[in-house]
């Protein structure tokens, strides 16, 4: 994010990934307010909440198309208010469930935003294999990334939160197998190649197209 900052300029970095980051502190937060687990569950949330937030803005600031980009931030910021919505009303009592109903629900939710904020690199790891280079891989937010889900796993037991341990377990095994990737095809010894890969590209689909005049 700091490169970003400083060039002024995205590159080929997704606002995806940091959407999907504040879909995950976002919704853990709520959960963590519902179980009343104020720390650190819901102030660790909470913050990571406001940073990716921060993420979010100085993104759309410098992205190169910022359209796509807004339409992105619109329909993850939908997405969260009726989350947060459900979360006042489930703990008011207006859903007809029980505060472990509405945790277990929430829960559900977490893990499939946990699941989001990695699907990214399901993306990348594409990208990355076509073009024989990890430039597409944020190696520093993938190593605290993981660093982070270590933390959880080994705390989510003590609360008996197994659906925060469930998705941090997926999240590390998908930034492992990123890591792994990033030593593979390192970028200073597999440069991205850009302009080549995109007239290869360039030039298969006029190879498509003249195949069905």
């Amino acid at each position: 994010m700091y490169q970003i900052y400083r060039k002024k300029d995205t590159g080929i970095a997704s606002v995806l990934p940091l959407i999907c980051m504040v879909a995950n502190a976002h919704v853990w937060m709520l959960d963590g307010a519902i179980v009343k687990n104020w720390f650190p569950m819901f102030a660790t949330f909470l913050t990571s909440d406001y940073i990716a937030i921060g993420y979010v803005a100085i993104f759309f600031c410098y992205a190169r198309d910022r359209k796509k980009a807004l339409r992105r931030i619109i329909i993850g910021a939908t997405i969260l208010g009726l989350i947060t919505i459900y979360a006042i009303l489930g703990k008011a009592g207006y859903t007809n469930q029980s505060n472990d109903g509405v945790d277990t629900t929430l829960g559900i939710l977490g893990v499939m935003a946990g699941l989001s904020m990695f699907s990214s690199p399901f993306e990348r790891i594409m990208k990355v294999l076509h073009y024989k280079s990890a430039a597409f891989i944020p190696i520093p937010m993938v190593a605290a990334g993981a660093l982070n889900n270590v933390m959880w796993i080994v705390y989510c037991p003590m609360i008996g939160s197994w659906f925060l341990f469930g998705g941090n377990a997926l999240c590390l095994l998908l930034s492992i197998v990123n890591i792994a990737l990033y030593l593979v095809y390192n970028p200073k010894t597999h440069p991205l190649r850009l302009e080549e890969a995109q007239r290869i590209v360039w030039r298969a689909r006029r190879l498509q197209v003249l195949r069905q005049m």
